[in-house]
């Protein structure tokens, strides 16, 4: 199975369960903001800490879950 593109994942964002992994690029298709501020934002703490799954060529990720609370303003 083919995953979803980014644009799709970004789309369809309020969709996804909240254990879901989204790249910095669909963060940044989410936020509108440059991955300069999303790295921003996570160092002044308004966003958490990205994982980096084990691999070489894999991307830090955020799950959805921790994105809509941070957006959310944690509530």
């Amino acid at each position: 199975m083919k995953a979803p593109s980014i644009t799709a994942t970004a789309v369809n964002f309020d969709a996804l369960p909240d254990s879901a992994q989204i790249n910095c690029t669909t963060l940044r298709i989410i936020t509108g903001k440059s991955r300069a501020t999303i790295y921003r934002w996570v160092e002044k703490g308004y966003l958490p800490k990205p994982r980096k799954p084990a691999g070489p060529t894999s991307q830090n990720s955020w799950t959805v879950g921790e994105i809509r609370h941070a957006i959310s303003g944690g509530e």
